[in-house]
């Protein structure tokens, strides 16, 4: 008689990392059950795993949703990047004119004389400057800085003037009052070259009145997405003496003027004659 067969076979597949074994109990069973529901979880949901695995670069160490965190942020901070990279590379210096000079917008006075000394003077102004911005983006500028320089000596500084937190609009041109100041030490002129052309051009010595030329290097500091530019412009500005003869009989001027021909003697009137020379020279 034929013996009747039990076919046998086993799973292909097998629950990982295997069956609870029919004799485990207490914590032992729960740990077991609980490593194969996170296992047939993760291969229900095969997009947690494909996340798991695009996200392992960022910190492989973290949970899955701190590496997806990290993803997120580090893309985050790669647009800005680019986009800062794209600006800056599309980024075009904006140009600063100089329109006209006018009264210190301070209300000071264009001639001040210092009290601690007769040798010692302030003329103070105002630069009325335009800027052109021709990029998509506002600025602004963190410190406008110039620095005021003498034709007679183009190297000394004689004085300048600051001015912080300007913002610039967008493909506009924006105006404002920049303040400007000349200080005169004697100190820093050694042989009166700058005294005596500004006694020329302020008509102390006869001669017609002309403007007074300054020098100056204007240096703007912008600020772009947090970061700062800087750069320098070399300009000029011409305005009238501020000196009136009629109101000041007895200037610093002309106090330098009597003493250099009536105290200094030949040697006094040769310095004169000679630096005057070399005066016209530079003007011509």
């Amino acid at each position: 008689m034929p013996q009747h067969i039990t076919a046998f076979y086993e799973p292909a597949w097998k629950p990982y990392p295997y069956p609870v074994p029919p004799n485990a109990a207490g914590p032992v069973k729960h740990s077991y059950a609980a490593e194969l529901e996170a296992e047939l979880a993760k291969q229900s949901h095969p997009s947690s795993e494909f996340c798991s695995c695009f996200c392992c670069p960022c910190c492989p160490c973290m949970p899955s949703w701190m590496r997806c965190v990290c993803c997120i942020g580090f893309l985050l901070l790669l647009a800005i990047s680019v986009t800062a990279g794209v600006l800056a590379a599309m980024f075009k210096m904006p140009k600063v004119e100089l329109n006209r000079v006018v009264d210190h917008p301070a209300g000071l006075e264009r001639f001040q004389q210092q009290s601690t000394s007769q040798m010692a003077f302030e003329i103070n102004v105002g630069l009325d400057i335009g800027v052109v911005n021709p990029n998509i983006e506002s600025a602004a500028f963190e410190k406008l800085k110039a620095t005021a320089y003498y034709p007679t000596n183009p190297r000394q500084p004689v004085g300048g003037g600051e001015l912080t937190d300007i913002v610039i609009g967008a493909q506009a041109t924006t105006n404002f009052t920049f303040p400007f100041q000349i200080k005169y030490d004697q100190s820093k002129d050694q042989d009166q070259r700058m005294l005596l052309d500004l006694s020329q051009k302020c008509g102390l010595t006869g001669a017609p009145k002309k403007d007074i030329a300054i020098n100056y290097s204007l240096t703007p500091t912008i600020s772009i997405l947090g970061f700062p530019f800087s750069f320098t412009i070399n300009n000029a500005a011409r305005f009238p003496c501020p000196i009136d003869v009629s109101t000041h009989s007895f200037t610093i001027l002309d106090h330098f003027r009597c003493s250099l021909f009536y105290a200094g003697g030949v040697v006094a009137r040769e310095q004169w004659d000679s630096t005057q020379k070399i005066l016209n020279a530079d003007n011509q």
